[in-house]
């Protein structure tokens, strides 16, 4: 039998063309190109395997590139916020107009912090040398055979040139002192405003968010009442949608969440109160081969006027969803409630821890057929006759 040749499930989908004994059958899909995979990166994504190179190199929001300057792996969407802080990022000198220094090898923030703070005596000292340098004139020398009197103007010229320049220069670094001064007070000014104004958007934000959790936590109760109303005017048959189906298998793969329940039903308006529990990886001896189905009992509003332990027949269904209702074939198994079992006695917490159904209900190899899941649902169907 398992020599028998069989093509590969996605044949009538996809066309893949792979032909082989049944034995091999699970190792290609393991490796077929047509099979959907998740995105490695975690970025939610599901494709073909065939697509998934390109998705990794072009498409996927979590891939990362190496930085041109330091060569450190970066999201290809935060390279602008790295080069912000990239140590070997090119920066230019302001004070000699060099470029391409990388940034850990640019001057200290201190030196930077003492040339502003400085900068007034800086310029007294550079005036003060300025005083004493002597007017060198070579042109205008005159020769021996000039008069005394025009060599003796030209100086006293340079002593008054002497004596006007620096005191003009002082006073104007005295004035570009004033307004500096005066600038800093009003950047100081600007500052305090914008604290108030930042202050003040905190507490309105704080408002906000504390409204939006008072809300939150109404929107919560009145989406828990529609749940209620839902599974009590359901009268034992109640139909599970389980969204989102191949992110939940894959948390139960990676054992993040191994097990799922669903909203609380009702037998009836004032009946038995229960829930569904499925392992879409499978538990014990059929993790990773087989889904598990279970039902639950349930604290409900009417335990202390219902007879217990629970009696009846539960017939648990997977739904076929294709197009054509005649070529259907829906996975249905139906149990009957045993009284001694723990799992049918009036519950003494929220829930009863155990439970009572099928530790292999249906291949997971077979669920994953595009018959069963629609749009990413999984539906679940159970029926109570009690």
């Amino acid at each position: 039998m398992l020599n028998h040749p069989v093509f590969c499930r996605l044949k009538k989908l996809y066309e893949c063309p792979w032909k082989g004994p049944l034995s091999k059958l699970q190792d290609h899909l393991k490796e077929c190109d047509f099979v959907d995979v998740l995105c490695p990166k975690n970025c939610g994504r599901e494709f073909q395997r065939k697509d998934l190179k390109k998705h990794l190199e072009d498409d996927c929001p979590n891939r990362t590139i190496p930085c041109t300057f330091c060569a450190e792996e970066v999201l290809w969407n935060s390279m602008e916020n790295h080069f912000q802080d990239c140590p070997q990022y090119p920066l230019s000198c302001e004070k000699c107009g060099k470029e391409n220094i990388p940034r850990n090898e640019g001057p200290r923030p201190a030196v930077n912090e003492h040339v502003k703070e400085k900068m007034f005596s800086h310029l007294t000292d550079l005036i003060k040398e300025f005083g004493q340098w002597k007017l060198d004139r070579p042109g205008l020398q005159a020769p021996q055979s000039r008069s005394r009197r025009t060599r003796g103007g030209l100086e006293a010229q340079e002593q008054a040139s002497e004596a006007v320049l620096p005191s003009n220069l002082v006073t104007l670094c005295q004035q570009q002192q004033t307004e500096i001064d005066r600038l800093r007070g009003l950047v100081n000014d600007l500052t305090s405003a914008v604290e108030r104004l930042e202050r003040r958007h905190d507490e309105s934000r704080m408002r906000v968010e504390t409204q939006l959790q008072e809300l939150s936590i109404r929107v919560n109760r009145q989406e828990t009442r529609a749940f209620e109303f839902e599974g009590r005017v359901c009268s034992g048959s109640y139909i599970w949608r389980i969204e989102n189906y191949r992110q939940r298998r894959q948390d139960a793969i990676s054992g993040i969440a191994t097990a799922v329940h669903s909203p609380a039903f009702y037998t009836s308006l004032y009946g038995y109160k229960l829930c569904l529990r499925i392992n879409l990886n499978g538990v014990d001896s059929g993790v990773g081969r087989y889904i598990a189905l279970f039902v639950h009992m349930m604290q409900g509003d009417y335990d202390s006027i219902l007879e217990w332990p629970f009696t009846g027949r539960i017939t648990l269904t997977i739904l076929d969803q294709s197009e054509g209702t005649e070529f259907r074939q829906h996975i249905s198994e139906t149990l009957i409630a045993k009284p001694s079992l723990l799992a049918f006695q009036r519950p003494t917490a929220p829930r009863n821890y155990k439970g009572y159904g099928y530790v292999e209900f249906a291949p997971i190899e077979h669920i994953r057929d595009p018959q069963y899941i629609k749009n990413n649902t999984l539906l679940v169907r159970v029926q109570i006759d009690h």
